[in-house]
C-alpha cells in the first residue's frame, strides 16, 4: 500500500493541492490485426530520497495528520496493479498486449513482442484520508494524486530505445474505499498511460500504416535451389560465410542461412519462438527485418523472408548424410561477434528420437549456433544445427543434433527445384 510501505512521517510543510490533469484524446488502433505486439516492463520511481510527497490526513474533515515521504521502496506502486491497468488501457485502444501476467513458469507468448514498453515516475503527489470505521459508514480511504511518467519503448529488432514521451495524469476519489490508497494512485497512472496512448508519434511506431501485414501463404512455396557446389568446401567458404546470418528475436539470438535469391532464411523454432518479426545481420554487418512465415515447432524449424537478399543462397545437398562422411557446422557461437565460425566434423550416426529422424555429430556447436547449416565436405545444406546433448557437469559433449534438411524443407511446406544458378 502507498502509506504502509514507502512513505514515512516527516517534518517540513506541503501544499496539499494536488494538479489536475485535463482527460487526454486517445488515438485508437485504426487496423488492430496490424498493431505490433509490445509488451509492459512496469515502472521504476525516480524521486529523490527524502521528497515530501502528500500528506496522510485521518477521519473527520480529513485534517493533516503528517507528510508522506519517499524514501526509495518501489513497492509504492504494485507492479501487478499497475500492469493490469496498462494491459486494460491499451487493449481497450486496440493495441496488442503480449505476455501473460500470470504465468509462474517460463512465459514464451513474451517473446513475440517487438517493443518493450516502461515508465519512469519522476513526479508524485498524493494526498490519502484515512476514515475509521464508526464516523463514517465504513473503513476506508479517499484521496487524490497526481503524477508524472517517462515513457521509453525499447525496440527488440533495433536493439535501442527509440521512443521516450512523458505524461501526466491525475485522480480523485471522493467515497471511502478499503483500497482507496491505492487505486487513487492506479487511475491517475491509467490517465497517465491514456496521454501515452493519445500521441500520435507512439501511434505511428506501434500501429501506423507502414506496420506490416501477415505475408500470403503461397508466398512460402517459392524456392528454388541454388545449383550445388562440386568443388571442396575451401573454394566456396567465402560464398558460405556471406549467405550464413545471425537471428535477433526477442531478448536472444541464434543462426539462420539463406537459401535462395529471393531472400528466403531457414532457423530453429526455438529461435524465434512467437516472434513474427525478427532481425538478421549477414557476415557483412549488413542488416535486415525479417518477416516469420511459418514454423513448426516440433521438427524445430522455421522460414523466414527479407525484403533483400543480396546473396543467391546456399546449395542443397539432395544425398542423405552417410556416417563417417566429414560435415561442417557454420554459426555464431556463444557471441553474435563470431558470426559465420566454421567448425569440423564428422557424421556419427543418423538417429530415430522421438519419432523424428536426426543427424548425429561430434562437430563443435555452442549456443548460439542454433539454426546455422550443417555442410557436406563441399559446402552443399545437409542439415541445422538444433540441439546438444550435455553431460552430467553441463558441458558440452561432442553429442550434437541436426534436422536433416530435407526434412526442414518438407515440414515447412517447401518443394525444392534443382536450381541451375552458380
Amino acid at each position: 500500500m502507498l502509506i504502509a510501505t514507502d512513505l514515512a512521517a516527516a517534518g517540513g510543510a506541503y501544499s496539499a493541492d494536488t494538479p489536475k490533469v485535463a482527460e487526454p484524446p486517445v488515438i485508437h488502433v485504426e487496423h488492430p490485426e496490424q498493431a505490433r505486439p509490445l509488451q509492459f516492463q512496469g515502472v521504476v520511481i525516480k524521486l529523490k530520497i527524502g521528497t515530501v510527497v502528500g500528506e496522510l490526513q485521518d477521519s473527520g474533515f480529513c485534517t493533516k495528520v503528517r507528510d508522506l515521504v519517499w524514501h526509495g521502496d518501489q513497492s509504492a506502486v504494485d507492479d501487478s496493479e499497475v500492469r493490469d491497468v496498462f494491459r486494460e488501457e491499451l487493449t481497450t485502444a486496440g493495441y496488442r498486449v503480449v505476455g501473460d501476467p500470470d504465468a509462474v513458469f517460463e512465459d514464451e507468448s513474451g517473446s513475440e513482442a517487438e517493443y518493450l514498453v516502461a515508465g519512469l515516475i519522476k513526479q508524485m503527489h498524493a494526498n490519502v484520508c484515512h476514515g475509521a470505521a464508526g464516523l463514517f459508514a465504513a473503513e476506508g480511504w479517499t484521496g487524490d494524486a497526481a503524477l508524472s511518467v517517462e515513457w521509453q519503448v525499447y525496440s527488440r529488432l533495433d536493439r535501442k530505445v527509440v521512443y521516450q514521451h512523458t505524461t501526466q495524469g491525475s485522480a480523485e476519489i471522493t467515497e471511502w474505499r478499503a483500497t482507496g490508497d491505492r487505486d487513487v494512485v492506479n487511475e491517475a497512472f491509467a490517465q497517465a498511460t491514456r496521454g501515452l496512448l493519445a500521441d500520435r508519434a507512439f501511434y505511428q511506431l506501434i500501429a501506423g500504416s507502414d506496420a506490416p501485414s501477415k505475408p500470403a501463404a503461397t508466398e512460402m512455396m517459392a524456392f528454388v535451389a541454388r545449383k550445388v557446389f562440386t568443388r571442396p568446401i575451401a573454394k566456396n567458404m567465402k560464398e558460405i560465410q556471406r549467405n550464413v546470418v545471425v537471428v535477433f528475436a526477442g531478448g536472444g539470438y541464434g543462426s539462420g542461412f539463406v537459401i535462395d535469391d529471393a531472400g528466403h532464411i531457414l532457423t530453429n523454432e526455438h529461435v524465434v519462438r512467437a516472434a513474427q518479426r525478427v532481425k538478421v545481420r549477414f557476415e557483412s554487418r549488413q542488416e535486415e527485418t525479417a518477416a516469420v512465415l511459418a514454423t513448426d515447432a516440433r521438427r524445430d524449424v522455421a522460414l523466414l523472408k527479407i525484403d533483400r537478399a543480396g546473396t543467391a543462397g546456399l546449395p542443397i545437398g539432395f544425398d542423405p548424410a552417410a556416417v563417417g562422411d566429414t560435415v561442417y557446422a557454420v554459426g555464431a557461437p556463444l557471441d553474435p561477434t563470431y558470426s559465420a565460425t566454421v567448425s569440423k566434423g564428422i557424421v556419427s550416426g543418423v538417429r530415430e528420437l522421438d519419432d523424428e529422424t536426426w543427424i548425429q555429430s561430434d562437430v563443435n556447436v555452442q549456443h548460439g549456433s542454433s539454426g546455422g547449416p550443417l555442410l557436406d565436405d563441399r559446402g552443399n545444406v545437409i542439415g541445422m544445427t538444433a540441439r546438444g546433448a550435455p553431460n552430467e557437469a553441463g558441458a558440452p559433449s561432442g553429442v550434437n543434433f541436426f534436422v536433416p534438411i530435407a526434412d526442414a524443407l518438407k515440414r515447412l511446406g517447401l518443394n525444392p527445384t534443382r536450381g541451375t544458378a552458380g
